[in-house]
């Protein structure tokens, strides 16, 4: 009967396993890419709309919390949302530039268990063929406004176009619309029915050599009896025309005019909680800290929302977007917070040897085995096993710590 190994020498033999295995797993992680923890798997441009889609995945998996920002070419924050992750860890999300910037825009995503948020550059060429709208953000009631209808990204060649106007009548009354260059540039005639204009209108002798111009100036007034609030005034249709007869139709526009008063108290309360809160976070990567880079990103939304606080002409809905955003950075920041020191499994809020020993017990099993559930918090990168890959994880972070 064969005897018994003394316990000593199972535990050396156990020692020699992981001293194998950690040697084996950074040769590993030498000799090829580890699997990121997030990804933007598709970046999609909509050339007409502007809408930017952005498809990714979160190797935690599903009803994950993921996090995308996006810096313009001037490096300021242009967006910053949050959502859940679906069915094998799929997210996606829907942007649209504030204002297109020709340049390099910069997308981040980070996440829950995300310790390095993914980056990826985006170029846009700001050429999105369409209407433009100019004009005062805000108003009184009784007061007279001027917008100014131009185009932007055209390529080709307009003789005629046909665009169509609307507006909120119930806190606007149209007076007049008149060409900028009236030797040049003609409305053929309009319709007018309840909120809407159509204007038909040509360029007279050749079309001008610069597309990209402003060509009509249109005064509205302020009803005395408006309401508070946001009055829009868009271009929901806009249709060119070449010299040929060739129609092109191309992307609207919309501009909103604040009546009345703007409320800032909220942005004013929530700009002074998030500034307290920034200093008094510190990065780390202990319990209460917060993940590196999450101040900075943070500090990206108060410098945006103090400028709209500090803008005398903004009007209320750029102050509500701008609470909004920054309350959604506010609470992303809070919620990055923590909690929990990954890869601590002998709960002594700390990464040492002790929890690579603990790992190394449940080495080889798998989310069918039994006992998983004593176990499954050694499964580092979420693959359902305990392998070489979390025994290299955990050792990456004990030298880091």
């Amino acid at each position: 009967m064969p005897r018994k190994l003394p316990t000593r020498i199972w535990s050396l033999k156990l020692m020699l396993a992981v001293a194998i295995s950690l040697f084996m797993a950074a040769n590993i992680v030498s000799a090829s890419e580890q699997q990121e923890e997030v990804t933007l798997q598709n970046v999609n441009v909509d050339e007409t709309s502007g809408f930017v889609t952005v498809q990714g995945k979160i190797a935690s998996g599903s009803g994950k919390q993921v996090t995308l920002t996006i810096t313009d070419p001037g490096g300021k924050l242009d967006y910053l949302n949050q959502t859940t992750s679906g069915a094998g860890g799929f997210f996606a999300f829907t942007y649209l530039p504030t204002h297109v910037t020709a340049g390099e825009y910069h997308l981040r995503a980070g996440g829950e268990e995300v310790n390095t948020p993914y980056h990826q550059a985006l170029q846009l060429n700001g050429n999105l063929a369409g209407a433009v709208l100019k004009g005062p953000d805000a108003v009184q009631p009784g007061q007279n406004i001027e917008i100014v209808f131009g185009l932007k990204g055209v390529g080709e060649d307009v003789m005629a176009q046909d665009m169509t106007l609307v507006f909120d009548e119930t806190k606007l009354a149209f007076i007049s619309a008149i060409p900028l260059d009236e030797g040049n540039f003609a409305i053929a005639d309009f319709k007018q029915t309840a909120g809407k204009i159509r204007f038909l209108s040509v360029h007279l002798h050749e079309p001008p050599a610069d597309r990209n111009i402003d060509h009509l100036k249109l005064t509205f007034k302020v009803k005395e009896n408006a309401a508070d609030g946001i009055a829009n005034v868009a271009v929901s249709e806009l249709i060119t025309a070449s010299g040929n007869g060739v129609e092109t139709k191309l992307q609207g526009a919309t501009h909103g005019i604040q009546i009345g008063h703007v409320d800032k108290a909220a942005l004013n309360e929530l700009l002074l909680m998030a500034q307290q809160t920034h200093q008094s976070a510190v990065e780390g990567n202990r319990i209460g800290q917060y993940p590196a880079g999450a101040k900075a990103a943070l500090q990206q939304a108060i410098d945006i929302a103090a400028l709209i606080a500090g803008d005398r002409n903004a009007a209320q809905a750029a102050v509500t977007k701008a609470a909004e955003d920054l309350n959604a950075a506010l609470e992303a920041f809070k919620a990055a917070v923590i909690t929990k020191v990954i890869g601590d499994n002998n709960n002594d809020d700390q990464v040492s040897i002790g929890d690579l020993a603990v790992m190394a017990k449940g080495y080889g099993m798998t989310s069918q085995s039994p006992g998983w559930d004593a176990v499954k918090g050694s499964d580092l990168n979420r693959d359902g096993k305990i392998d070489i890959e979390d025994l290299a994880a955990l050792a990456r972070l004990i030298f880091n710590w």
